[in-house]
Parts: C-alpha cells; sequence; structure tokens
C-alpha cells in the first residue's frame, strides 16, 4: 500500500517563508499526519512524496493499483468549475477503481 501526497510550487521565492522547499516541508508535513492516522498497518504503508501535479501523480502512481483512493472536500461544483477537482481528475482518468472519500467520511465508490 502506497500513501502518495504531491506538492508543486510555481510560485516566487520570498526568503524561505513562501518558496518550494516551504511547499515540499509542507506537504512532508501533510503525509506524516495521514500516516499517524494508520494505527494498525503502519509498516505495510510505503509514504511517497512526489512533486507535480497532484492528479497526475496520483493517477501515475495508480497505474498498477488495484484501488485508487482520494480525498474530496466537497467544495462544490463552482468550486471545481473555476478550478478544478484532483478527485474529479483521478474519477476520470485513473486505469483502475476509484473511492473517494469526504472530509465527513462519506464514500462514493466509482468502478
Amino acid at each position: 500500500m502506497h500513501a502518495v501526497t504531491a506538492w508543486s510550487w510555481d510560485g516566487p521565492d520570498l526568503h524561505g517563508h513562501l518558496s518550494a522547499e516551504a511547499a515540499r516541508t509542507a506537504a512532508q508535513q501533510v503525509l506524516a499526519a495521514a500516516l499517524e492516522k494508520v494505527v494498525d498497518i503502519p509498516t505495510l504503508v510505503e509514504p511517497q512524496l512526489v512533486e507535480g501535479a497532484p492528479s497526475r501523480a496520483l493517477v501515475d502512481a495508480a497505474q498498477d493499483a488495484a484501488l485508487l483512493v482520494v480525498g474530496n472536500h466537497r467544495h462544490g461544483t463552482t468550486y471545481r468549475a473555476l478550478i478544478g477537482s484532483v478527485a474529479d481528475a483521478c474519477l476520470r482518468t485513473a486505469a483502475c477503481p476509484v473511492v473517494m472519500v469526504t472530509s465527513d467520511g462519506h464514500r462514493t465508490a466509482v468502478a
């Protein structure tokens, strides 16, 4: 099992406060926090920090997977229409089945 967190930075480097390294560090912290919640099988989870567009990174990582599980913040259709949704992109392009889990625990399975 792989836990993948993707990050990217295309903004200016503002003396270490807003920089690629700060974005990478924040992504590492998100991944570490997620792994702390996996209390039953921590040794079976391989963490992966990937630089790049999140939807592409997740779909690429799931190329040979039996299942892709993605989170969704449920921002709504207006939000998705304006900036897109990583979960929606994964649902449309992943080669394997996708399960979308929202922050309130609601699950949507798409085969």
